[in-house]
């Protein structure tokens, strides 16, 4: 079923402008434009794309939205409350899985919070999310780096929705039944499109995987990329079942998935899906498909900070409902105050 996309942004030209010079600090005053709203100015800015870039490409891939705000204060506000009410004003996540992540920080009352969607709690319980912040966001936290407690979260609560995907735990819900045997006609042929669409792509998708056996080796390369002195970044969510090195190398070493992430120094990203099992692909195909991941670039976006002065003017263009800088749009995802938090 396609996702509605609708979120509500700025009431009006003023409040625009007024966001613009003034500190945020109440929840009334949080505008939620993209996937990290660092409005406190604690991630840098490499970072911030970075993720981004992650979070878009996540939403794309699986329908679930993972929202990262940080303020100077709550003035007072509850943390717990002001994030359900951030992704339930905001429609974060899937309309009709509800599965929508927000995370609030509020720096001067060193406090935070990750709300979780209705429809992702038996993935995502308060304890598993209470332990993802307790092992990746608050050490780092303490130590000053809040740009690496950030990313550590966010990444591996991306692997933990991936995990409840493949498990299985985590399901569409179901259509609510309508009376007339025309609507139920329409919405029958409707599903099944989509559904055809659906398998398609996941079909086509899979077969764009690469399969490596345990112990073999891979190359990454492309004539448009050099991966000695055009590329920022490489990294592997799960180095334990395929590492990479620097220059690219992909080691396979156990049987699982694994989601390669490269980052050009022009600020593009590339994803590469890894799958060691016992059935590998042949060397071929495994080229083909890396050709085919080198191609499929997943843009950075322009950050929030640099680019909000240059927007400011053009504010008469912009309608509510859409996204700002072709940044986040909510699908309609619900809360009803799970997750977890505390203070660092």
């Amino acid at each position: 079923m396609k996702r509605r996309k609708g979120l509500k942004f700025l009431s009006s030209v003023a409040a625009g402008l007024f966001l613009l010079y003034a500190p945020v600090r109440a929840e009334e005053d949080i505008r939620i434009r993209d996937y990290i709203n660092d409005y406190a100015d604690m991630i840098d800015d490499p970072t911030e794309e970075e993720l981004n870039a992650l979070g878009r490409s996540f939403d794309e891939q699986s329908g679930s939205q993972i929202i990262v705000v940080t303020v100077d204060s709550l003035d007072g506000k509850d943390i717990m409350k002001s994030a359900a009410d951030l992704g339930n004003h905001n429609g974060v996540g899937d309309e009709d899985l509800d599965n929508g992540v927000v995370i609030l920080i509020s720096e001067e009352d060193r406090e935070y919070f990750m709300a979780t969607g209705s429809g992702i709690q038996g993935t995502l319980t308060d304890i598993y999310t209470s332990h993802l912040l307790d092992n990746y966001l608050v050490p780092a936290f303490r130590e000053g780096d809040y740009s690496r407690g950030v990313k550590d979260l966010y990444v591996h609560t991306i692997d933990a929705i991936e995990n409840g995907i493949d498990a299985g735990e985590l399901e569409r819900a179901s259509s609510q039944e309508d009376e007339t045997g025309l609507v139920l006609l329409v919405l029958g042929i409707v599903f099944a499109l989509v559904l055809g669409i659906v398998i398609g792509a996941f079909v086509f998708l899979n077969k764009k995987k690469i399969r490596l056996g345990p112990g073999s080796t891979m190359q990454l390369h492309d004539e448009n990329c050099d991966l000695e002195s055009g590329v920022l970044s490489i990294r592997s969510n799960h180095p334990d079942v395929a590492e990479v090195s620097p220059l690219g190398l992909i080691t396979a070493k156990k049987a699982g998935k694994a989601t390669i992430t490269l980052k050009k120094m022009d600020g593009s990203i590339r994803m590469f899906y890894i799958v060691v099992c016992g059935q590998p692909n042949t060397a071929a195909r495994n080229e083909k498909n890396m050709r085919f991941y080198f191609r499929m670039l997943v843009t950075t976006g322009s950050s929030i900070h640099s680019d909000l002065h240059d927007r400011h003017d053009h504010f008469d263009d912009f309608s509510g409902g859409g996204s700002f800088g072709g940044g986040f749009s909510g699908g309609g995802g619900s809360f009803n105050g799970g997750g977890s938090g505390g203070s660092w």
